[in-house]
């Protein structure tokens, strides 16, 4: 597979409309169908941290949890060299889950 890709658009597209409509980034969010997709890593690093982020495929989250680990924080990338640090994106709950059987209590999430 590729090292990483989205299926719309990325997050330098999306960011002023989720901003718009989601201005609060401390927002609990859920976002679908994970990935090879950088753009949670995107919004990761933009202060969007209260994330849960699942796919109904295993080897679609394992290569999420790859991309949260590994890549350079946006902020790292901007700054390197500078005396910059690797920021770790604990924050985010990544789950292998079935969008018809979500393991969420009702109303328990701001955005999706």
């Amino acid at each position: 597979p590729s090292n990483s890709y989205s299926w719309y658009c990325g997050w330098d597209e999306l960011q002023p409309f989720w901003q718009m409509l989601v201005p609060n980034p401390k927002s609990r969010i859920v976002i679908a169908g994970i990935g090879n997709d950088p753009s949670p890593v995107d919004m990761y690093d933009d202060g969007y941290t209260t994330m849960i982020a699942y796919d109904y495929s295993k080897s679609g989250v394992d290569r999420a949890r790859e991309l949260f680990r590994t890549r350079l924080s946006r902020n790292e990338s901007k700054n390197k060299g500078n005396g910059g640090t690797i920021e770790r994106r604990d924050k985010v709950e990544l789950m292998t889950a079935d969008a018809a059987n979500l393991p969420l209590e009702t109303a328990s999430v701001d955005a999706t």
